[in-house]
């Protein structure tokens, strides 16, 4: 279904009609982005409130409106990232977490990246695009699985985040990182996988 992702009524029919024909959702793909080319001094302001509008708000929009339609289990994936069908199988297959991350390590971490930092093993402690360097254990792919407490705290964390005007200019990652002091969400490590961001 075409439409709109920056603007909430279009997405809200949207998804009314998603759940009206297949029974409901079980899975987002936030897949909406523009880029705009140019250094910053020859991109238009106009141009940068599209391409946060597009890739930040849109994502937000449509999660935040998709969300309250999923009450069981469901995937969250970024729609930029391409991969290989086994990390969808891995992070699946993890032990049952309220939420489950798939991660990667690199040498080095880009500005872009969204970093990670780990608690000892598996557990997420912090992620974010502005990590310390020296706390940064991977990356996300921006593929999650959502179980049990998952689901309902995610819920209830993006309502709060919607009485704030400035988590329009958040990435949901924000809302991840603001619940692992109370969830515990757990990574999957796909070293070696294939996947790309495009």
């Amino acid at each position: 279904w075409p439409g709109d992702a920056t603007n909430s009524a279009q997405m809200k029919t949207m998804i009314a009609e998603t759940v009206r024909q297949l029974g409901g959702i079980d899975i987002v793909v936030n897949s909406g982005g523009v880029r705009t080319n140019g250094s910053i001094t020859d991109i238009s302001e106009d141009d940068w409130d599209r391409t946060l509008d597009v890739n930040l708000k849109g994502a937000f929009i449509v999660s935040r409106l998709a969300i309250p339609e999923m009450t069981e289990d469901f995937v969250l994936l970024n729609g930029d990232t391409l991969f290989e069908t086994e990390i969808l199988r891995q992070v699946l297959m993890a032990p049952r977490a309220p939420l489950t991350m798939a991660i990667d390590q690199k040498k080095q971490y880009d500005d872009d990246d969204m970093k990670v930092a780990l608690n000892g093993g598996r557990r997420l402690k912090a992620v974010g695009k502005t990590l310390p360097p020296s706390t940064i254990d991977g990356e996300s792919l921006g593929l999650m699985v959502f179980r049990q407490e998952g689901i309902s705290a995610f819920q209830a964390a993006l309502n709060k985040a919607i009485r704030d005007p400035a988590a329009l200019r958040q990435w949901y990652h924000d809302i991840i990182n603001y619940l692992t002091d109370s969830l515990r969400v757990d990574t999957v490590l796909i070293r070696g996988l294939w996947w790309q961001e495009i």
